[in-house]
């Protein structure tokens, strides 16, 4: 039983070595998570770049479908006659062969009224 006394084990140098482990461990923690939190590849970056990804293909669908709307237009003013027809009358002014046209001309001295041109 005597050499059962002399083993007394002290748990005050284990508890003394186990906080400053803890110490390492939390500040190791925090630097890290700073680093990653805060830096050029950082979560936070990344996240802004996610949401700037998603605006610009959002923006890009919207460009491709006025592409394509305006290729359809182009492909109707190339082979569809009635198109054709309306564009002329719309941008030129042009009449078709049944068609009479009125031209209407505003006189310097009234408000708006319409004069006759002869």
């Amino acid at each position: 039983m005597a050499a059962l006394e002399k083993k007394d084990f002290s748990v005050k140098p284990i508890l003394t070595k186990a906080v400053k482990y803890l110490q390492f461990t939390i500040l190791f923690t925090a630097v890290a998570t700073a680093g990653i939190l805060m830096g050029e590849k950082s979560l936070i970056h990344k996240n802004k770049l996610d949401v700037k990804r998603l605006f610009l293909e959002k923006e890009n669908r919207s460009i491709e479908a006025e592409i394509k709307s305006l290729e359809r237009r182009v492909t109707l003013l190339g082979s569809d006659p009635k198109t054709i027809a309306r564009a002329a009358q719309r941008k030129l002014g042009m009449a078709g062969p049944d068609e009479r046209v009125y031209i209407f001309e505003r006189s310097k001295g009234s408000s708006g009224g319409i004069a006759e041109s002869e």
